[in-house]
């Protein structure tokens, strides 16, 4: 059993690099509260995104990101904990148990949070290769989810969707004002959507990419999704939570390979 100073600092840094997970329109709506052995979870309903996000439906998909990004620290240091999801709040609560052995791609896991980042401009033209799309859906399942390659006819509907979508957005006054407060600008307090995050037009994709109604500083680049060779873009994919899914003590072993998995699924 690790002592209560090693438990504290491990908690600090679990909640220190939760500021990395992503949230919808970067709003971070979480909020930790570190104990002597424990570290809970409370959603900020202040950074609920009233209209649309009425039932806190990706409010809640922002703090489970979040609560993701504690338990990559704390594996990436060798802890082991339980996570106990209460009825009502905290969201949750986590309890290291031991320290053990480093794992060198729970290391790895930690170190590609750090670097993570939406990326808004023009998609690369690197090839997702099959062992890839397979890898990352069977790590998905291992974390109690399901991820769905879509297929060429799958990602036409898509579009077709997201299109119809777009178009009844900008139409609301509500929507376009809500999403003003929290794209564009400096945004020296770290929240939101900054100008240097959004790109001066919008990449041509068959998915269209969402339109905040602001336009950034960030040059989006030239190219399309269409091209011959299989880009990341041309598999767009479906996740879904299949459940609150058990609760992964240690990385999977060997994933992702190192310098394999393309930039854009990184």
């Amino acid at each position: 059993m690790a002592d209560a100073t090693q438990t504290k600092r491990a908690l600090l840094q679990a909640a220190d690099a939760a500021r990395f997970a992503p949230s919808i329109h970067n709003t971070q709506p979480w909020r930790w509260v570190v104990r002597s052995e424990r570290l809970e979870l409370f959603a900020v309903t202040d950074r609920q995104l009233q209209v649309q996000d009425p039932e806190a439906h990706m409010l809640l998909i922002s703090c489970g990101a979040a609560l993701h990004h504690a338990r990559v620290a704390l594996e990436a240091e060798g802890w082991q904990y339980d996570i106990d999801r209460p009825a009502g709040t905290p969201l949750a609560v986590v309890h290291p148990t031991q320290q053990g052995h480093i794992d060198p791609a729970a290391r790895r896991h930690f170190e590609q949070i750090q670097v993570r980042h939406t990326d808004r401009r023009t998609v690369s033209g690197d090839t997702v290769t099959q062992d890839v799309l397979d890898a990352l859906v069977k790590v998905t399942e291992q974390a109690g989810a399901r991820l769905h390659p879509l297929s060429r006819d799958q990602v036409i509907e898509l579009a077709v969707l997201v299109e119809h979508a777009q178009k009844a957005e900008a139409t609301d006054e509500r929507v376009q004002a809500e999403a003003a407060a929290w794209a564009g600008g400096g945004r020296n307090e770290g929240t939101g959507i900054p100008d240097a995050s959004l790109p001066q037009e919008l990449p041509l994709t068959t998915v269209a990419q969402r339109d905040f109604g602001t336009a950034g500083t960030l040059a989006a680049g030239s190219g399309h999704d269409t091209a011959p060779a299989t880009p990341c873009s041309t598999v767009p994919a479906m996740i879904q939570a299949t459940g609150c899914g058990p609760v992964r003590r240690s990385a999977p072993s060997g994933w992702p390979p190192p310098s394999t998995a393309p930039a854009c699924c990184r």
